[in-house]
């Protein structure tokens, strides 16, 4: 098992505590969930979104990660 932010940090967050927020990314609105596994970006009104979890940022795959999600909403974008 990973470590978690809240782990590296010594705090001891219950697993099931999420934080969620409504954010503004270039004028449209997203959710933004953040738990101590991951975090979840979600255009509002969409279901799909980007997930990464936290030991994404600890290691390289996480540019990999983000071009890979990124390359995927180009190609759902393409296809509205």
């Amino acid at each position: 098992m990973g470590t978690s932010l809240a782990a590296g940090l010594g705090v001891s967050p219950a697993p099931d505590v999420s934080v969620k927020l409504t954010v503004r990314i270039r004028g449209e609105p997203y959710y933004l969930a953040v738990t101590a596994q991951s975090f979840k970006l979600v255009r509002k009104g969409k279901r799909e979104g980007i997930e990464l979890p936290w030991s994404a940022f600890a290691s390289e795959d996480a540019a990999m990660l983000s071009a890979l999600h990124a390359s995927i909403a180009r190609g759902r974008a393409g296809k509205r």
